[in-house]
């Protein structure tokens, strides 16, 4: 009876970290149902916690710590569904795991404080396949079942951000490297957003034309042969793509076999 006391309050305060009273009101039924299991298999977990409030921490190493932001999805999924209360076959939620690469210690050994490990830290991309239909609390529980079997098959992401946190030797380092990458990210994205606007107005421009030749074959095909030449007069020597096609058109009338 002791110990069942024991494993309640246990359960009780895991449930409080993971999600303050104020969500906890908000949680639609099957997020209930799935706080269940989560907060069961954390209280069971050799490798994940849920000591720092609306988180939870999966050691990855002696170095590494994996942290999934519960309270920031389950909050995202609620506002998610006040949204689409009709639900459409095409809406679906995010499925994404938010979750940060964070490090544990350094090479010296020294466990850093955790306010030291969150500026250490970045986000990883975590996409959960085929569980548009999960609750979040049942993600999280998919999570720490995960983290405790070691993270078997973990996505390239999650690899790449573990590798670029363990990289540097100091504090210093990391954030001037994570700069470096921001600084590039922005610029890649600017360059992105260019060629987009460019190709976009080569299309309007190219649609334009395609416009432009078709209202003048349509002016043609009413013309007779003198007012063709005319037209023609008129384009000869001046420059442009848009104006040689029309001349180019003008000239098939006049002399077809020339245009063959």
């Amino acid at each position: 009876m002791v110990d069942e006391n024991r494993r309640m309050i246990e359960w009780m305060a895991i449930e409080g970290n993971l999600a303050p009273d104020d969500l906890r009101g908000m949680m639609p039924k099957e997020e209930w149902k799935g706080l269940t299991l989560l907060v069961s298999v954390l209280h069971s977990s050799k490798v994940c916690t849920s000591i720092e409030e609306g988180r939870i921490v999966a050691s990855y190493d002696n170095e590494i710590e994996v942290v999934l932001l519960f309270e920031s999805m389950l909050r995202r999924r609620i506002d998610w569904l006040s949204a689409n209360s009709e639900r459409s076959p095409l809406a679906n939620p995010d499925c994404h795991l938010h979750v940060i690469v964070r490090r544990r210690s350094i090479e010296t050994g020294q466990i850093l404080h955790p306010r030291h490990r969150d500026k250490w830290s970045t986000g990883a991309c975590i996409v959960a396949t085929q569980a548009e239909n999960l609750p979040v609390t049942d993600l999280a529980a998919t999570f720490v079942l995960w983290a405790d079997s070691g993270f078997p098959k973990e996505p390239v992401t999650l690899k790449e951000q573990i590798s670029f946190v363990k990289g540097p030797e100091s504090y210093e380092e990391f954030m001037e490297e994570k700069k470096r990458l921001e600084r590039n990210s922005m610029l890649i994205a600017e360059y992105r957003r260019r060629a987009a606007r460019e190709e976009a107005m080569m299309r309007h421009q190219e649609e334009e034309e395609r416009r432009l030749l078709q209202e003048a074959a349509d002016q043609f095909g009413m013309m007779g042969w003198r007012q063709v030449m005319e037209v023609d007069r008129e384009l000869e020597g001046v420059p442009g793509d848009l104006n040689e096609s029309i001349r180019a058109m003008s000239r098939s009338i006049l002399d077809p076999e020339e245009a063959k």
